[in-house]
């Protein structure tokens, strides 16, 4: 989703732009991560650029709608949503609506990843280390991407 998100930092991946990669790419399988490249891995060395906040401190980066992370939730059964972003949700959806739904249903996420383009569009495979942390939300993870 470079170039959408190029176009508009706040852009809402939508349940139609991922039925037009699924036409092109076929079906996402069951239990598989789902990584959104939206080029912001780039702005990583440059703080301001990577947050892209506005002067009221609202922050402008790209990620899953909520009606996307439902529908990918629901009927496809994803396991993982993953972005190069701070966020599974666009920047500026304070209510976290995608972040929610994932967790809600027991799954992943996955952000601030790195190294993206060289993954296949379809295909590669995620390996996931994280630390469990006791009545913690999250953990600091090492993720290998594998290309068959």
């Amino acid at each position: 989703m470079r170039a959408a998100a190029a176009r508009d930092a706040d852009y809402a991946l939508g349940v139609e732009e991922i039925r037009r990669w699924e036409s092109a790419a076929g079906p996402i399988p069951p239990g598989s991560a789902v990584i959104m490249w939206t080029g912001f891995e780039d702005r990583w060395g440059d703080p301001v650029a990577y947050l892209n906040a506005d002067s009221d401190g609202g922050l402008h980066y790209p990620g899953f709608g909520a009606d996307a992370a439902r529908w990918l939730i629901e009927h496809r059964s994803v396991s993982v949503l993953g972005t190069d972003t701070m966020g599974i949700d666009p920047g500026t959806d304070t209510a976290f609506a995608a972040n929610r739904a994932l967790l809600r249903a027991h799954r992943l996420h996955l952000e601030n990843l790195c190294g993206l383009g060289q993954m296949p569009p379809a295909g590669g495979w995620i390996v996931i280390g994280g630390l469990r942390i006791r009545a913690g939300s999250g953990s600091p993870a090492t993720v290998f991407g594998l290309i068959p």
